[in-house]
């Protein structure tokens, strides 16, 4: 089977450091969220997304040991979820409840495993 001509103008390969566009869709709920905070940070729109897409790349998930294992912790807009089980093949997800500034305060004081 023949490849099909691309429509359109070339793709261009991004040259290191410099800016290129990126188009994407997000909900009416997400636009505003992100124009709410660019607002109150000072930045542009595509500043406040460029730095929250940066920081979602920045760590990985955060890991506790729990006896000879590490079960990852998944953190979700207040909520703490971790497997509580002593058997590390078992899956006993559980969510706890948290306010960000104990989520601060977890995440200084167990440090994690990255």
């Amino acid at each position: 089977m023949a490849k099909s001509k691309r429509i359109g103008r070339p793709t261009k390969t991004p040259e290191p450091g410099k800016k290129v566009s990126l188009g994407l869709k997000v909900t009416a709920d997400i636009k505003n969220k992100l124009d709410m905070a660019a607002r109150v940070s000072g930045r542009t729109q595509s500043q406040e997304a460029e730095l929250r897409l940066e920081r979602s790349f920045e760590s990985g998930p955060l890991m506790l040991r729990r006896g000879s294992y590490w079960s990852p912790v998944l953190i979700t807009k207040g909520s703490l979820w971790v497997y509580a089980s002593d058997d590390p093949l078992e899956e006993q997800l559980v969510e706890l409840k948290i306010s960000p500034d104990d989520l601060k305060r977890f995440k200084k004081a167990f440090g994690g495993k990255r």
